[in-house]
């Protein structure tokens, strides 16, 4: 699982060990594809996860869409 609050962001394995990273994360069966998709991409936190999500469909047999992306940040008017 990844959770990011303020600043930071970690992921939380299965044994419930907690590893903090500075720029991004992915984690399951796409997360090489996904990783190498976050090393260059661009954009909005929500364009850059669903083009992640989108090299990992198309090169691991696990992955597979409907993706759903929720944020709890709040948009400023």
């Amino acid at each position: 699982m990844i959770v990011a609050h303020g600043d930071r962001l970690c992921k939380i394995a299965t044994d419930y060990s907690v590893a903090d990273y500075s720029e991004h994360a992915a984690a399951g069966s796409g997360e090489p594809y996904a990783l190498g998709s976050l090393f260059d991409s661009k954009g909005t936190p929500e364009t850059r996860i669903c083009r992640a999500l989108g090299a990992a469909e198309a090169n691991c047999s696990g992955v597979r869409a409907p993706f759903t992306v929720k944020t709890t940040r709040k948009e400023i008017a």
